[in-house]
């Protein structure tokens, strides 16, 4: 009895052990291929790199084994489109250290260096070699700690609270740091922080980051968030920050949605030029918002506490696929030119803020180790900013995303609109740029196209 007992045991973990083995087995063999760091996480001019480790393996992907890969391809469903792409331009896919190449039409052996790489958190980096980019194209790496002045909703209220003109302040919802005196005015039913009084209103308790989930949470009065923030540890205050409604917002079909702008920033030659892509897209709220009677205090508070929270927010899991603002039957020509003169100018105003008080760290961009290989390198990163309209029409800017959701697929079914998108922001950079075009943007494609809108030296 004790023998059959054993062997059924044995079979048991036979059959339980081995599909783990088999799938540890082909983690391993995934992630044995290649590491390459292509910036160090220390922001020092000794230590920033483009390729730093002596066993690196530039290829056209790669992952970090210190990250966990949630997302097969960095760009995501636009992966194929852009592969393509610059194969037809003649870049190169690279698997070994020193593997044959081709330059200038003969094979030769050497190490590579990656001349344009992109990286998405939690997505295999993708790297890709051309023998005539004549320096290396990368990210601006956040260790520089540049753009996290604006992809922190608390430092980018910091920063545009700094100017004191009232631009920079009319550009966003009225916000507010987390901490007593905020609890005070909330009580007394004034502010003593701006000029305008923090009447009772309907508030969103944000997080900075955006790493908790859920990123919002709206609340009804004065005294419900009064009685949240009281809830909170005060030491996790600091993660927060604290917008008013805006109100009235406009709604298409009956729903409150956010425009998701497309920003791309590029630094070359001691410049920085940035291009906003003129479609934005429209992610509308998954449930009608329902309007409370303005002239009753009472009506409108109870018209918001009915509401469900995915009218009031739009949140991961909880919206409508999103579409090209062109494609609104709503907004008309007029309202949607305006739009984008509107986002032009918000973009223009929060990069030469951040530019003022926070100069681009020229001094580790031009390092002797960045430039061993070329002194023609250039940084550039891609952002997505996300804003609202009031029922007047005016444009306020809720984030900026240092890295907006092009591998996820939660923008929806557009990834056609990224394959060209990114297409175009590669021919801007010179990476997917026939000679016949040089020094001219891109033409307007099926989806749109790149303006130029902001010229600075840095």
């Amino acid at each position: 009895m004790l023998v059959r007992v054993c062997v059924l045991v044995l079979k048991m973990l036979t059959v339980t052990c081995t599909p783990v083995v088999a799938f540890v087995g082909r983690r391993s063999r995934n992630r044995r291929q290649c590491h390459i760091d292509i910036f160090p996480p220390a922001a020092t001019s000794d230590s920033i790199s483009p390729l730093d480790a002596d066993d690196a393996c530039p290829c056209f992907w790669y992952e970090d084994p210190a990250e966990t890969q949630r997302f097969t391809a960095p760009f995501g469903r636009a992966q194929k489109g852009v592969e393509e792409r610059l194969q037809t331009l003649n870049w190169q896919r690279l698997q070994t250290p020193t593997q044959q190449i081709k330059c200038h039409g003969e094979e030769q052996e050497s190490r590579v260096v990656p001349s344009f790489t992109f990286k998405y958190a939690g997505a295999p980096t993708f790297c890709a070699y051309h023998p005539g980019i004549p320096g290396p194209i990368r990210q601006i790496p956040a260790s520089w700690d540049w753009d996290s002045h604006i992809d922190d909703k608390l430092r980018l209220h910091l920063l545009l609270s700094a100017n004191s003109t009232k631009t920079c302040h009319d550009m966003t919802p009225p916000t507010f740091v987390v901490d007593h005196a905020l609890l005070s005015s909330l009580d007394e039913g004034q502010d003593n922080q701006g000029p305008a009084c923090i009447s009772e209103a309907h508030w969103f308790l944000k997080h900075r980051l955006d790493s908790k989930r859920p990123r919002v949470h709206p609340y009804g009065s004065n005294a419900e968030l009064c009685r949240r923030l009281r809830q909170m540890k005060e030491r996790s205050w600091k993660y927060y920050i604290v917008q008013k409604e805006i109100h009235p917002a406009m709604l298409i079909r009956g729903r409150k949605f956010v425009l998701r702008a497309h920003v791309l920033a590029w630094v070359h030659g001691g410049t920085l030029d940035l291009f906003l892509h003129d479609n934005p897209l429209v992610s509308e709220n998954e449930k009608q918002f329902v309007t409370g009677d303005d002239d009753d205090a009472s009506g409108g508070q109870d018209a918001w506490a009915s509401q469900a929270v995915s009218a009031l927010v739009l949140q991961s899991g909880s919206r409508s696929a999103s579409y090209l603002l062109t494609e609104s039957e709503e907004l008309t020509s007029y309202l949607r030119a305006s739009i984008l003169e509107q986002i032009s100018s918000i973009v223009a105003i929060v990069f030469r803020e951040l530019i003022n008080q926070h100069p681009f760290p020229l001094d580790l961009l031009h390092n002797s180790q960045y430039e061993q290989q070329s002194s023609d390198g250039s940084v550039y990163q891609l952002y997505g900013l996300d804003f609202m309209l009031n029922s007047s029409g005016k444009v306020f800017l809720l984030e900026v995303n240092r890295s907006p959701r092009i591998a996820t697929g939660a923008m929806g079914d557009v990834h056609e609109c990224y394959t060209e998108l990114l297409g175009q922001a590669m021919h801007i950079l010179g990476v997917a740029k026939d000679a016949s075009s040089d020094g001219e943007l891109p033409k307007s494609g099926r989806f749109g196209a790149w303006k130029d809108v902001y010229h600075a030296t840095l």
